[in-house]
Order: C-alpha cells, then sequence, then structure tokens
C-alpha cells in the first residue's frame, strides 16, 4: 500500500506540488464515491496532476482522432 509520503514524493520528483487543503477537497470530491464521473475526474486529474490544461488534452485528442480517421486506422479490444 502506497502512503501519503510516497505520492508526495512521486509527485514532488515531477516538480508537482498539491497542497493538504487541495489534497481534502479532493478527496471530499472522490474519496468515498462509488461511482466517479469520468469527465469531472479526468479534468481533476489534469488540474492538479499534469502540466498540461484539460483544453490542451482534449484537443490533442481530437488531433489524434482527426488522425486515425484521416487514414482508415481500425482501433479497439477486437482489431486484428
Amino acid at each position: 500500500m502506497t502512503n501519503s509520503a510516497d505520492i508526495d514524493a512521486y509527485l514532488s520528483g515531477l516538480d508537482i506540488t498539491i497542497t493538504p487543503e487541495r489534497r481534502a477537497e479532493l478527496y471530499d470530491r472522490f474519496g468515498e464515491e462509488d461511482l466517479l464521473d469520468i469527465e469531472e475526474l479526468a479534468a481533476a486529474w489534469a488540474e492538479n496532476f499534469t502540466h498540461i490544461t484539460e483544453e490542451h488534452a482534449l484537443r490533442r485528442i481530437a488531433d489524434v482522432d482527426e488522425l486515425v480517421t484521416a487514414h482508415n486506422v481500425r482501433t479497439g479490444n477486437n482489431v486484428g
């Protein structure tokens, strides 16, 4: 089991810091949930644990989707 100090050390190595208040806020939002809103979780992840904005990530995803479509690349679990 990873403890809070391990997580802080890992994030610090990535030059990402999170305040105890923000950590508590995220726990209040997601910590006890059985069903998570994946879009809300992804937005919180991008905001707190990456160096990019959610908008930037969504633009890059759209770029990849466009490239896949333009080149008729088949993707998914049953490709092969």
